[in-house]
């Protein structure tokens, strides 16, 4: 009985008067663990998660996903890019280059909005400094150089290099 009564006493009055007597250690031990048990999550979390709301996680979880996605589409639209400018058999280079410019402009809405994603993540990283837009300068200036220089090699050095072939 006298347990049950302390704790009514702990509930109704939320401090336990030290003029109590032995009982007192008693009491303060049952608070402490009714605050421990009875206190939410958040107000004793550590570290990254406690000021997240408990329904945030949903909602980082789903945009995580999304990045994965984009960032995977990203990729994918650069190699049909590099595909499109470098391994259609029997074209000419000025073929190559009409039909990589519609991949070009797909890749970049692509990345653009995989982009969007990562900065929605992280507001404080600007725009043209997410993943996504790197690798797309990256390859853009990349295959830019190495069409330019299959374009010169194909015009200038492959028919020096059939003309000296024996017949």
């Amino acid at each position: 009985m006298r347990l049950s009564g302390g704790l009514s006493r702990i509930g109704s009055l939320g401090r336990i008067n030290p003029a109590q007597g032995a009982r007192n250690c008693t009491l303060l031990r049952l608070q402490r663990i009714r605050e421990a048990l009875y206190s939410p999550v958040l107000d004793n979390a550590d570290g990254p998660f406690a000021s997240r709301p408990p329904a945030a996680g949903g909602w980082n979880t789903l945009l995580d996903l999304g990045k994965v996605v984009s960032f995977a589409m990203s990729i994918l639209s650069l190699c049909a890019l590099l595909d499109t400018a470098f391994f259609i058999p029997a074209t000419r280079w000025e073929d190559r280059l009409v039909a990589s410019l519609a991949r070009i402009a797909f890749a970049g809405c692509v990345c653009l909005i995989s982009a969007l994603l990562f900065h929605f993540s992280q507001p404080q990283v600007p725009l043209a400094r997410t993943l996504p837009v790197r690798l797309l300068l990256w390859a853009l200036s990349g295959f830019s150089l190495l069409f330019v220089l299959g374009w010169y090699l194909d015009a200038y050095y492959m028919p020096l290099f059939w003309r000296n072939l024996p017949h």
